[in-house]
């Protein structure tokens, strides 16, 4: 697995959903107790595969696959 840099997961996140300033106890949150629905779902999504320069399986594009920071951060070490 390669090593992914948690702070530029956070800054996307941060910048997406914007009144939370998301920090390491709040990883294995649901990240819809912070707002995130499924329209913020995509911008996260594609945000990454920006940054990272990859590109999600159609199988990982259901929210509940990637819908905390650390199955987020796990799924980007499969990349």
């Amino acid at each position: 697995m390669k090593e992914i840099d948690i702070q530029r997961v956070l800054h996307i996140l941060n910048n997406v959903i914007e009144k939370y300033c998301f920090t390491k106890e709040q990883f294995d949150d649901d990240l819809t107790k912070y707002g995130m629905n499924s329209i913020e779902f995509i911008r996260v999504i594609v945000a990454l595969e920006d940054e990272f320069k990859i590109e999600f399986p159609d199988d990982y594009l259901i929210f509940e696959r990637l819908n905390s920071i650390n199955k987020i951060i796990q799924a980007l070490k499969t990349f």
